[in-house]
């Protein structure tokens, strides 16, 4: 499980993001995962039959949460079910590893392996799939991430974001299409940020806002 972090949100057009990379690199590392051209992250969605995570997303509850199961890259060699708990500004997020097979019988309807996990989280996810949670949506985008160590900072840019409602192809190719064409900033850090990052990303004014790359996705059902 990891701490909870200061987050922020942010919509920027193309030509802004492309600033924003041009400024971040000769200060801040990539991700260790991507190379110059970032990675994939794959998510499918979950909710429950009255749409409790999107609804409280779209009423701005500061106190929310989201199960998701997310793989990187182009093939699902590396899977995880998260919760992602979102409490004001700070956001916390815990995770199980699990196999392909085990991915594949959570898509089937089959959860009976995380009755056998020790984590918090593979409770938490029974509880809230015997009260009627189920896969909602796919959504995957590109991304490319950068650290620094003081502080911790994580800042990512979200592009190419997709979405598709076929939920059988989670794991395999899947149709989809094109939700959104600006570019999402993320920035993560441990309650300390540099002022020279902050400084850095206020010349081109940056338009904060609580996106949700799910909640983006559900309003093209």
């Amino acid at each position: 499980m990891t701490d909870w972090r200061q987050e922020c949100k942010y919509t920027l057009t193309k030509p802004q993001a492309l600033m924003i990379e041009r400024r971040l690199r000769p200060f801040l590392t990539m991700d260790k995962h991507g190379d110059e051209n970032g990675y994939w992250i794959h998510s499918l969605y979950f909710d429950t039959p009255f749409d409790q995570f999107y609804k409280e997303k779209l009423q701005g509850y500061l106190i929310r949460q989201k199960f998701r199961l997310r793989y990187y890259g182009e093939k699902p060699d590396f899977i995880r079910l998260e919760n992602k708990r979102k409490h004001g500004p700070h956001g916390q997020k815990r995770s199980i590893i699990l196999s392909k097979a085990e991915a594949n019988d959570l898509l089937n309807g089959d959860i009976h392996f995380l009755s056998e996990k020790k984590e918090p989280l593979a409770k938490a996810f029974l509880m809230a799939w015997n009260s009627g949670m189920r896969p909602k949506v796919i959504v995957s985008y590109q991304r490319k991430a950068f650290v620094y160590p003081y502080g911790n900072v994580r800042i990512t840019l979200d592009s190419n974001i997709q979405t598709s409602h076929d939920i059988s192809c989670f794991l395999d190719e899947f149709k989809h299409f094109s939700i959104e064409d600006h570019v999402i900033m993320e920035v993560k850090y441990d309650g300390y940020f540099p002022d020279f990052l902050a400084d850095l990303l206020n010349i081109i004014n940056p338009h904060r806002q609580a996106y949700s790359k799910y909640a983006m996705s559900r309003y093209y059902e």
